[in-house]
């Protein structure tokens, strides 16, 4: 689930960044949604019963939510230290 999440954020984030309509968005985004799915091998319906618990249960959400942000704070570290351009826009 924590990788789900990340990737599921990461998307949001992009087609966020970029200027599109709202409709759009709404498409790109579920398109991408299916992706992620696929990628971890788990259903739309799998994920949403496994959300729903986790928004039952929100102790359990909030230690989900941790592992997620650290998580995406790694991938973040790697990227940056795999880009050299990002390093040379942050030394600037």
């Amino acid at each position: 689930m924590v990788q789900i999440l990340a990737d599921i954020h990461i998307a949001e984030a992009q087609i966020e960044g970029k200027l599109i309509y709202p409709d759009t968005a709404q498409m790109v985004f579920k398109y991408r949604e299916k992706q992620i799915f696929e990628k971890h091998d788990v259903t739309e319906q799998e994920f949403r019963e496994t959300y729903q618990y986790y928004k039952d249960n929100l102790k359990e959400m909030d230690a989900l939510y941790e592992i997620i942000v650290d998580t995406l704070s790694l991938r973040e570290t790697k990227l940056r230290a795999e880009t050299p351009q990002l390093q040379k826009l942050e030394a600037q």
